[in-house]
């Protein structure tokens, strides 16, 4: 209508909505380069990249136990002879090599990958451990390290006598 001038509402600004956006729109560019949006016929959910080294490396878990600390990484589809442990000062180094092909052959289909891979991960232990008693163990895709404490660290218990 002519003459009547168009009413719009004012919205007050809001920081809170703008970064709001940016954390969905970071979100999306996560998700594009994630490494489960790239699974391939050898993709497994263990392999996490590294933004440092641009390299695969297990899930682990540590445990401090009383006479020991246990290392728990998960290492499915790995040949146990491919598999390096040293312990070095106050870490723990797990290296491991993945060499694999596939291979599909069908009636009217052939598809065939191959994968090189390896990984270093090191675990700063919590203590010091007698590197000469670690002992390993690897079945059904995880390993299990045993690495004993050494003796003057071990926990004591001291009874006192109150008179």
């Amino acid at each position: 209508m002519p003459g009547k001038e168009a009413v719009m509402a004012l919205e007050k600004w809001n920081p809170f909505k703008e970064l709001d956006v940016m954390r969905r729109e970071i979100d999306h560019l996560w998700d594009e380069f994630s490494p489960a949006s790239r699974r391939s016929l050898f993709a497994a959910p263990w392999r996490v990249l590294t933004a440092e080294e641009g390299v695969a490396t297990p899930a682990v878990d540590v445990i401090d136990r009383k006479d020991s600390i246990l290392v728990k990484a998960e290492l499915p589809g790995v040949d146990k002879d491919k598999i390096d442990i040293t312990v070095e000062d106050d870490n723990l180094i797990i290296k491991c090599e993945i060499k694999e092909e596939k291979e599909i052959k069908r009636e009217d289909y052939y598809h065939c990958e191959r994968r090189y891979s390896s990984f270093a991960r090191t675990i700063a232990l919590p203590t010091k451990v007698e590197a000469a008693k670690v002992k390993a163990t690897f079945k059904d895709g995880i390993l299990d390290v045993n690495l004993p404490k050494a003796e003057g660290l071990k926990p004591r218990r001291v009874h006192v006598d109150v008179k």
